[in-house]
C-alpha cells in the first residue's frame, strides 16, 4: 500500500498518509526545481505537486 486516506473520528476531516518510499522519493528531488514554499507544505501536498509537475512518476508493479 502506497498511500492511505483516513477520516478522523473527532473532526470528521480526511487525512492522507504516504508510504515511506514515497516520502523518500520527495527527498531526492532537485532543490532548484522546487517552489519556495516546499518545506512548509504538508507531505501529501508536496507529493501531489511533484506528480502534477512531472518531478516524480508512479509505476505499477
Amino acid at each position: 500500500m502506497r498511500s492511505l486516506i483516513r477520516t478522523c473520528k473527532e473532526c470528521d476531516e480526511n487525512g492522507r498518509f504516504l508510504h515511506e518510499s514515497l516520502v523518500a522519493s520527495l527527498g531526492r528531488l532537485p532543490r532548484e526545481e522546487l517552489p519556495e514554499s516546499w518545506e512548509s507544505m504538508p507531505l501529501d501536498e508536496r507529493f501531489e505537486r511533484a506528480l502534477r509537475e512531472g518531478l516524480i512518476q508512479l509505476t505499477r508493479e
